[in-house]
């Protein structure tokens, strides 16, 4: 079998764009040497002084831009070689490819052949790596195939080959772990293996989703287009939603834009993808969180905002006296407590700053990107940017309204002046001395029947013009945070997030203003005194993201901004690295599993002990003990689930206090096949 690296699928499609737009020629090539020389004339030294400091060495303008002996002519050559001889190879193998539906006896050889050719053909290094995999796989007792997912995202997609294949040579009767060979086949370039074995599994489970996206998917690999379109519109029928059928309908619909948009759409219902997001904002497609699902628990309030109690608003002279002085209390605190966020936020401001221009520095010089995607960066983009986007627009209707709010409160006040003066000309009518009791009586009465109407209706509509602002406020602030908890590219810059968030919402709060008016009376009354009041305190927002895979004996986790790695048997070891903080953490230990089963329900337990030690850009920063052991069950091979418990004890070097700390974690799913 001849061997199709995935990289080499890659340069295939991106030399075809180049193709599709036309090669430069040598004199385009020229043109753009001088122009480089031109250019770099130009620079003003500082300029050229920074970027050499930033590890940006420009390129010399006297050397020819393509190495000597090599011209444009040439590689275009060469690339129409590299395109002809593909071509002829997978006609081949097209031509050669049994058309018949196999039966169980005739696959069974089939999947032998095929094992065959593969470990004919690929390098010692990739067949001793799979096999060490099914070996310590074999030994902790969790099927190989597990593996496969983390080999593929690793780019070590030829070693999952050759372990589905030996498996698959092995257990001829796995529909399940056949399906998943075939997948993998054609993401090698093997489609021509995968679809002998697609059409026996879709002769005997018709109508499944699996089997005839993935024969769609290998005919597309042959670039035939009926036969893609047959079994993936099948596949569509079965599952409307399948997100990998609908992404390659999308290719060969050969619709029009309606029909495109409608395919990437559908794709992202089944399941997210970068990609399909990608097609669709070329399209011209603006994404909402309708067109998404969000994987975690999507917390309304993860800053705890509503956790403030904000007093309410008074609707009479009696309830102002009462209310006047916890409402300046109140935004006397939230002035203050808005104060030191925004101190924070500025703090934090500054160390985003400084990490980032590290970060940026250290791509340029190692030309590779520092800084730490988390892996639903574009997702939560879409997801909580709409309900930003959303918030937007309900802000622009508030604000027509509050103009409103404020007019109608303008008119009520104008109201109340005016019927205030004519009862004051009334009791001059009614009185002859505007000192007389009786007269200060009636008309404290009848002005503070004035006020209380006034205030009933001034402040309720006040109330629902700021209830609606704090609202929507909540709303955007939170979703602000989320969209950095999952997609800060570092730690400084959620926690400036975070702190410029706190600092906002206490502001509004501050600025929130109501009327108030004492009690009319006779006898002047002591006014009450202020006393200080202490806000609630605002929770941490947690992330909920987690992606784990099996590698052998080890177990590789993601989670938001960290990275680890543990495993082993008998004697352990783990690594775990944190990408915004820049921490790293090793351990080894020992361990011990005791197992028992009965049919397909299978019980473990073991107990591991640790010995932790911890780096940070300042070095070594200490160690300690770490144990933890629990219960995990297995139903067959589709579903888990366990319960850990674990104590540590760390003792830090940098002066900082020893710490202890103690947890229980919960784990379940459905295990990959």
């Amino acid at each position: 079998m001849k061997k199709i690296l995935i990289s080499f699928c890659m340069f295939l499609l991106t030399s075809l764009a180049i193709a599709q737009t036309g090669m430069p020629s040598q004199a385009d090539m020229d043109k753009m040497m001088k122009q480089m020389q031109d250019a770099m004339k130009d620079m003003p030294p500082e300029t050229k002084k920074m970027m050499d400091s930033m590890g940006m060495k420009m390129p010399d303008p006297s050397k020819p831009l393509l190495p000597k002996g090599m011209t444009v002519d040439n590689i275009q050559q060469k690339y129409t070689d590299m395109v002809a001889e593909d071509k002829a190879y997978r006609k081949k193998v097209l031509d050669e490819m049994p058309r018949k539906i196999f039966t169980d006896a005739e696959l069974a050889t089939f999947l032998q052949t095929c094992f065959t050719k593969i470990d004919k053909n690929l390098d010692a290094k990739v067949k001793e790596n799979a096999k060490k995999i099914i070996a310590e796989s074999k030994a902790k007792n969790i099927p190989a195939a597990n593996s496969v997912p983390a080999l593929l995202m690793m780019k070590r997609g030829y070693e999952g080959l050759w372990i589905l294949s030996k498996l698959a040579a092995e257990n001829p009767k796995d529909a399940n772990l056949l399906c998943n060979y075939a997948a993998v086949s054609t993401i090698c370039g093997a489609s021509h293996f995968a679809i002998p074995i697609l059409n026996n599994l879709n002769h005997k489970y018709p109508n499944n989703s699996s089997v005839l996206n993935n024969l769609g998917q290998a005919w597309y690999d042959f670039d035939k287009t009926d036969s893609t379109k047959k079994y993936l519109k099948l596949a569509l029928k079965a599952y409307p939603y399948h997100p990998n059928a609908n992404y390659t309908m999308s290719k060969v619909c050969g619709g029009n834009t309606k029909d495109i948009i409608g395919y990437l759409k559908d794709a992202l219902k089944g399941g997210f993808s970068d990609n399909t997001a990608s097609q669709l904002k070329k399209l011209g497609v603006k994404l909402t969180k309708n067109d998404v699902e969000w994987p975690f628990p999507d917390k309304s309030d993860p800053l705890g905002l509503d956790g403030i109690s904000i007093p309410d608003y008074p609707t009479s002279t009696t309830s102002s006296e009462e209310l006047e002085p916890k409402w300046k209390a109140f935004i006397m605190a939230c002035k203050a407590k808005a104060e030191s966020y925004s101190t924070l936020a500025t703090q934090w401001q500054e160390k985003m700053n400084a990490k980032e221009k590290t970060l940026l520095a250290e791509s340029i010089k190692n030309k590779k990107l520092s800084l730490f995607v988390p892996p639903y960066s574009e997702l939560a983009a879409i997801y909580f940017g709409s309900d930003i986007d959303s918030m937007f627009k309900l802000q622009v209707k508030w604000l027509e309204d509050a103009l409103q709010t404020k007019k109608d409160v303008e008119d009520l006040q104008e109201s109340e002046s005016k019927r205030t003066s004519e009862i004051t000309a009334q009791m001059d009518k009614k009185y002859n001395s505007s000192e007389d009791a009786a007269r200060c009586e009636e008309e404290s009465r009848l002005i503070n029947g004035v006020h209380n109407n006034f205030l009933a209706a001034a402040n309720s509509l006040i109330n629902g013009i700021e209830k609606r602002k704090i609202e929507n406020l909540k709303v955007t602030l939170n979703a602000k945070v989320k969209l950095s908890l999952y997609s800060a590219t570092t730690d400084e810059r959620f926690e400036w997030e975070k702190a410029q968030a706190k600092s906002s919402f206490l502001q509004a709060l501050a600025g929130i203003e109501y009327n108030f008016i004492g009690t009319s009376k006779c006898s002047p009354s002591k006014k009450k005194a202020t006393t200080p009041i202490k806000l609630a305190e605002f929770p941490d927002p947690t992330c909920d993201s987690k992606f784990t895979v099996a590698i052998g004996v080890f177990k590789a986790s993601t989670v938001c901004n960290k990275f680890s790695i543990e495993g082993g048997e008998g004697v352990l070891g783990s690594a775990e690295y944190d990408f915004g903080t820049g921490e790293l953490e090793f351990g080894f230990g020992i361990g011990a599993e005791w197992q028992a089963g009965v049919g397909p329900l299978h019980a473990k337990a073991g107990l591991k002990l640790m010995s932790i030690h911890k780096w940070n850009s300042d070095g070594y920063t200490g160690g300690g003990l770490k144990w933890s052991g629990g219960p995990e069950i297995e139903l067959g091979n589709a579903l888990q689930a366990g319960i850990e418990g674990n104590t540590s004890y760390f003792i830090n070097t940098q002066g900082k206090d020893p710490g202890f700390a103690s947890g229980i974690e919960t784990s379940g799913g459905v295990k990959i096949p």
